[in-house]
Protein backbone atom coordinates (compact mmCIF):
# COMPACT_ATOMS: atom_id res chain seq x y z
CA UNK A 1 0.00 0.00 0.00
CA UNK A 2 1.44 3.41 -0.98
CA UNK A 3 0.67 6.40 1.24
CA UNK A 4 1.48 10.05 0.56
CA UNK A 5 0.91 13.09 2.69
CA UNK A 6 2.36 15.83 4.85
CA UNK A 7 5.89 14.86 5.91
CA UNK A 8 5.31 15.41 9.64
CA UNK A 9 2.28 13.10 9.53
CA UNK A 10 4.05 10.41 7.50
CA UNK A 11 7.20 10.62 9.66
CA UNK A 12 5.17 9.86 12.79
CA UNK A 13 3.93 6.60 11.24
CA UNK A 14 7.32 5.31 10.03
CA UNK A 15 9.67 3.00 11.89
CA UNK A 16 11.85 2.15 8.89
CA UNK A 17 13.07 3.75 5.68
CA UNK A 18 13.94 2.12 2.40
CA UNK A 19 17.58 2.09 1.34
CA UNK A 20 19.37 0.39 -1.53
CA UNK A 21 20.01 -2.45 0.95
CA UNK A 22 16.37 -2.81 1.99
CA UNK A 23 14.50 -1.48 5.00
CA UNK A 24 16.66 0.13 7.72
CA UNK A 25 15.70 2.11 10.87
CA UNK A 26 14.02 5.44 10.12
CA UNK A 27 16.42 8.38 10.54
CA UNK A 28 13.95 11.03 11.70
CA UNK A 29 16.53 13.74 12.40
CA UNK A 30 18.07 13.43 8.93
CA UNK A 31 14.67 13.74 7.25
CA UNK A 32 13.62 16.65 9.50
CA UNK A 33 16.76 18.47 8.37
CA UNK A 34 16.02 17.68 4.72
CA UNK A 35 12.47 18.96 5.17
CA UNK A 36 13.81 22.20 6.68
CA UNK A 37 16.29 22.56 3.80
CA UNK A 38 13.49 22.22 1.23
CA UNK A 39 11.29 24.62 3.22
CA UNK A 40 14.02 27.30 3.25
CA UNK A 41 13.91 27.12 -0.55
CA UNK A 42 10.18 27.85 -0.46
CA UNK A 43 9.23 24.35 -1.59
CA UNK A 44 6.05 22.58 -0.58
CA UNK A 45 6.69 19.02 0.45
CA UNK A 46 4.99 15.68 0.20
CA UNK A 47 6.29 12.45 1.72
CA UNK A 48 5.73 8.88 0.55
CA UNK A 49 5.73 5.64 2.51
CA UNK A 50 4.52 2.11 1.99
CA UNK A 51 3.24 -0.77 4.03
CA UNK A 52 3.36 -4.31 2.74
CA UNK A 53 -0.04 -5.92 2.50
CA UNK A 54 -1.04 -9.51 2.00
CA UNK A 55 -2.26 -10.37 -1.48
CA UNK A 56 -5.14 -12.14 0.26
CA UNK A 57 -6.24 -9.01 2.14
CA UNK A 58 -9.76 -7.98 1.21
CA UNK A 59 -10.13 -4.97 3.50
CA UNK A 60 -7.96 -2.06 4.50
CA UNK A 61 -8.72 -0.08 7.65
CA UNK A 62 -7.50 3.39 8.56
CA UNK A 63 -5.98 1.96 11.73
CA UNK A 64 -3.87 -0.46 9.66
CA UNK A 65 -1.97 2.49 8.21
CA UNK A 66 -1.25 4.42 11.39
CA UNK A 67 2.05 2.70 12.18
CA UNK A 68 4.70 0.42 10.79
CA UNK A 69 5.17 2.26 7.51
CA UNK A 70 8.39 2.18 5.52
CA UNK A 71 9.46 5.67 4.51
CA UNK A 72 10.26 6.00 0.79
CA UNK A 73 11.18 9.65 0.35
CA UNK A 74 10.21 13.29 0.24
CA UNK A 75 9.60 15.56 -2.73
CA UNK A 76 9.77 19.34 -2.80
CA UNK A 77 7.62 21.20 -5.31
CA UNK A 78 7.50 24.81 -6.40
CA UNK A 79 4.03 26.27 -5.95
CA UNK A 80 4.37 29.99 -6.60
CA UNK A 81 1.49 32.34 -5.83
CA UNK A 82 -0.68 33.33 -8.77
CA UNK A 83 0.21 36.72 -10.27
CA UNK A 84 -3.20 38.11 -9.32
CA UNK A 85 -2.56 37.18 -5.67
CA UNK A 86 0.71 39.12 -5.69
CA UNK A 87 -1.09 42.09 -7.28
CA UNK A 88 -3.87 41.91 -4.66
CA UNK A 89 -1.33 41.85 -1.81
CA UNK A 90 0.47 44.86 -3.27
CA UNK A 91 -2.84 46.75 -3.72
CA UNK A 92 -3.78 46.09 -0.09
CA UNK A 93 -0.39 47.22 1.18
CA UNK A 94 -0.57 50.37 -0.97
CA UNK A 95 -3.98 51.11 0.56
CA UNK A 96 -2.49 50.83 4.05
CA UNK A 97 -3.99 47.43 4.82
CA UNK A 98 -1.77 45.14 6.88
CA UNK A 99 -1.66 41.80 5.10
CA UNK A 100 -1.42 38.60 7.16
CA UNK A 101 -0.73 35.18 5.69
CA UNK A 102 -2.38 32.15 7.25
CA UNK A 103 -1.03 28.86 5.94
CA UNK A 104 -0.64 25.22 6.77
CA UNK A 105 2.84 25.22 5.20
CA UNK A 106 6.02 24.43 7.10
CA UNK A 107 6.98 27.66 8.93
CA UNK A 108 10.18 28.05 6.89
CA UNK A 109 8.22 27.66 3.65
CA UNK A 110 5.84 30.38 4.81
CA UNK A 111 8.74 32.70 5.74
CA UNK A 112 10.25 32.28 2.29
CA UNK A 113 6.99 33.54 0.78
CA UNK A 114 6.88 36.92 2.51
CA UNK A 115 5.93 39.80 0.23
Amino acid sequence: VLITGAPDVIFAMCREQMSRHGAVPFEAQYWEEEMARFARQGLRMVAAACKPASLDATTLNHEDLQEGLIFLGIAGMMDPPRPEAIDAIHACQTAGIRVKMITGDHPQTAMSRRY
